[in-house]
Order: structure tokens, then C-alpha cells, then sequence
């Protein structure tokens, strides 16, 4: 039985796995907690949405990969063992073959995609990651990205590095990696760009996508899976696609204007490049359709309308947004009675604490309740984020705390908060 695939996308890599217990979303294991049971005969398989192309480093991803090798590794192993027949002298028949003289000459693509490869970059990320059911830490992920500048400007998608505390860039030319910085990140069209110190770097040649036709001859570059620069072909599959897609966090986002390819964009090729023949940037490769739900269904964000972000977030200053580094959650009355304390309590409760942020340092558990904060008090969720938004990054405020173990107040120096967060 045939099944329609289902247009909407979800995150893959771009789950979290955390290094300690708990993680919260982007890549294929955040969207899907476990492993699905082996099909039995006469399943009809479900359908599945598209999913975002960034790679989470998990165990999950792991196991999945070395089973897909195990299982091609035993293919290409087994062979008919059945024993040729001897020749009428007894010996076997010599191989005869003809070897070719010379080598044809490389196509133009291979040229081609020779001198776009050192302008497209591995983007390895380590970001901070929490559980809403408790436990917090970090987690490492990779995706790709494109060089735009000779002075170090990367563009990117922002799942990519979503909540990222630091970033690497590694190359493909023989440059040596280089640490970047997240200058800016627009969610709602999943772009941000990266800046690293370098003066000599090689910027891709950015095309137009207004002109493309279906049909249209593209490729996609990237480095997915762990494999290093990959490089798939295929043509315009459509036009001005809208898909549904989940955020790292799990927040649906609605991307719009997308270019469709049916050239395969796998886990780790979320920021790479789509070029046309002439390897000209016509797209930024964001999503694809999950396997079972729909075959060489991919999705890029079309460059016209992403060079407009892209310089306004290029040029804009580094968030100076205050962080205190919990996620929170309004106290009612019902929330009170499950915490054990008085119905009457208002407040923030702090359902998780990221590992390395300001409230982790300065002691804050989880499971306390927040009921001030720089003498503003804290009734809500809401009346957090704007206490929090009153002050600056280095600011030193007090935060009143209440748990069935009395109340405390500590002293908490704010950071800044990371992109994405």
C-alpha cells in the first residue's frame, strides 16, 4: 500500500542529547525518544514528517549508524558459495580483462564543486540543553555552514546553534579550525551567522533563486552523518514550499518559501549549501522529509530571502540580554498544594537549572520558587523574565527562594544570555 508523505517537517538533529541525565529535543533522537519496534508483516507504517537536518553527537544517532553499517557491511559480505566448474585441463580459467589506456577527462560539475568546497564548513557546536522533568547539562551537535566573507562571516541555520556556548569551524582546504562566535540567530527563519578571526577565507559566490525552474540542476553540499564533505545531486523538485517544522525546544516553527530538492540532505547537512550548475548559493539546506514518510524530499531556504537577515543579523551587536539560566514556571495554587507549600504561594518555580549559567553557580536548585528577584517581586513566570530584563549582563541582584526547606536569598552574577536560548 502506497502512503502520502506527510509535509511536515520535524527536528532531527537539530534534539538535544545532554552529557548528564535529561535532554530536551534536535535531532532525530529529541524528536523521537525511543526506538520504534520492528515492523511485523502486514504493518502499515505510520507516516512520519520531514525533519530538520542538523546532527546531534548521541549514543541513540550512534547506534542507529553502526547498525545501518552492520546490516550493509552484511550484504555486501554474503555471496553464493557454490563452486565454479573446473575447466576440461582441471585449472581455473585465467581473468582477462581490458584496461582502459587513459582517464576521461572530469566532468564540469567535479571543477566545479572542486573550487565551491572550501567556501561550505563543518559547524560543531557545544550548547546548553535542559529537561522540564528535571536534570540539565550539555550536549554537542554538528551541522554545516557557508562562508560568505573573506574576514569570517558563516552563515548557518540557528538550530544549528541553538543555545550554543561555543563554536568551532573546521575546514576542508587544509585551513586550521577556528573558534566562532554566534553573532546573531533569527528563528522564524532558522538563520544565524557565525563570525571567526581569519582574513584569507574563500566566500562562496552567492546566485539568485528568484530565476529557478523546476528542473533546474542543484547540489548539495555538506557533512552529514560524520562522513566529512558530502556532496548529493538533484534538480528543483518546487517552489514557495511552506512546511511545519519543530524547534529544538520542541515550539513549532512555520518556515515559508522554500525551495524543494530531490537531492538528499541528511542529519548533518542543516547550514550547508545548495548551488546550481554553476556553484552559485541559491539555498541554505535546512529540512527533509523523514525515510518512510516520503523519499528525496528536501528543503533550503531560498538565498534572496535569506541575505536580507542574514546581513541584519551580521551586523547587529551580541546580545547583552541579562541571563540568570533556569527554566521557570508560574506557581499557582495547585502548584503550591503539589509542592508542599502554603496555597497562598505565588512565584517562579525553577523547573530546571542549565549546567555552567548563573543560577547554577550561585546554588539555585531546582524545585525552589523564585519570589524576588533585585527587589522586584516574582509572582509569575512572566514577572521573572521582565525582572530579569531589568537588569544587564554583570549585574549582581538578589534572589529570594522558597521551598519546603524555609526561604534562602543568594547573590547571583547575571551572564549574558547565549543565542538561541
Amino acid at each position: 500500500m502506497e502512503h502520502e508523505p506527510s509535509n511536515q517537517p520535524d527536528h532531527l538533529d537539530d534534539p538535544h542529547q545532554p552529557d548528564q541525565p535529561g535532554h530536551l529535543d534536535d535531532t532525530p533522537a529529541p524528536e523521537l525518544p525511543g526506538f520504534e519496534p520492528f515492523a511485523q508483516p502486514g504493518d502499515e507504517p505510520p507516516p512520519t514528517p520531514p525533519s530538520r537536518r542538523g546532527r546531534w553527537w548521541k549514543p541513540a544517532v550512534a547506534v542507529v549508524v553502526a547498525a545501518g553499517l552492520v546490516a550493509g557491511g552484511f550484504a555486501l559480505g554474503s555471496r553464493n558459495r557454490a563452486t565454479a566448474a573446473p575447466t576440461p585441463s582441471g585449472g581455473a580459467t585465467p581473468l582477462s580483462v581490458v584496461r582502459a589506456s587513459g582517464s576521461p577527462a572530469h566532468s564540469g560539475a567535479a571543477d566545479m564543486l572542486k573550487a565551491v568546497l572550501p567556501s561550505v564548513v563543518n559547524v560543531r557546536v557545544t550548547a546548553l540543553v535542559a529537561n522540564p522533568f528535571g536534570g540539565s547539562g550539555t550536549a554537542k551537535a554538528e551541522g554545516s555552514g557557508v562562508v560568505l566573507s573573506k574576514d569570517g562571516l558563516i552563515a548557518t541555520n540557528a538550530h544549528v546553534v541553538a543555545g550554543a556556548t561555543s563554536a568551532k569551524v573546521v575546514f576542508t582546504d587544509g585551513h586550521p579550525s577556528l573558534d566562532g562566535t554566534v553573532l546573531g540567530v533569527d528563528t522564524e527563519h532558522d538563520l544565524a551567522v557565525i563570525r571567526v578571526h581569519a582574513t584569507d577565507l574563500t566566500p562562496i559566490t552567492v546566485g539568485s533563486s528568484t530565476g529557478l525552474e523546476l528542473g533546474d540542476n542543484v547540489f548539495a553540499i555538506g557533512f552529514p552523518l560524520d562522513l566529512g564533505p558530502s556532496v548529493t545531486q538533484g534538480i528543483v523538485s518546487g517552489l514557495n514550499r511552506t512546511v511545519d517544522v519543530q524547534r529544538p525546544d520542541g515550539t513549532p516553527e512555520h518556515l515559508v518559501g522554500l525551495l524543494q530538492t530531490d537531492a538528499a540532505i541528511n542529519p548533518g547537512n542543516s547550514g550547508g549549501a545548495l548551488v546550481n550548475g554553476a556553484g552559485q548559493l541559491v539555498g541554505i539546506n535546512t529540512a527533509a522529509a523523514q525515510a518512510g514518510s516520503a523519499e528525496n524530499v528536501g528543503f533550503s531556504i531560498a538565498i534572496d530571502s535569506a541575505l536580507p537577515i542574514i546581513r541584519q543579523l551580521s551586523t547587529e551587536a551580541p546580545s547583552q540580554r541579562a541571563w540568570l539560566g533556569v527554566g521557570a514556571k508560574s506557581v499557582d495554587a495547585s502548584v503550591a498544594s503539589l509542592l508542599g507549600l502554603p496555597t497562598s504561594t505565588r512565584g517562579a518555580l525553577v523547573a530546571s537549572v542549565f549546567a555552567g549559567s548563573p543560577a547554577a553557580k550561585a546554588g539555585i536548585r531546582q524545585g525552589e520558587v523564585i519570589v524576588s528577584l533585585g527587589g522586584a517581586t516574582v509572582a509569575s513566570e512572566a514577572d521573572l523574565s521582565s525582572a530579569i530584563a531589568g537588569h544587564k549582563p554583570g549585574d549582581v541582584v538578589q534572589v529570594a527562594l522558597l521551598s519546603t526547606h524555609g526561604s534562602r536569598t543568594v547573590s547571583v552574577t547575571l551572564g549574558t544570555r547565549p543565542p538561541g536560548v
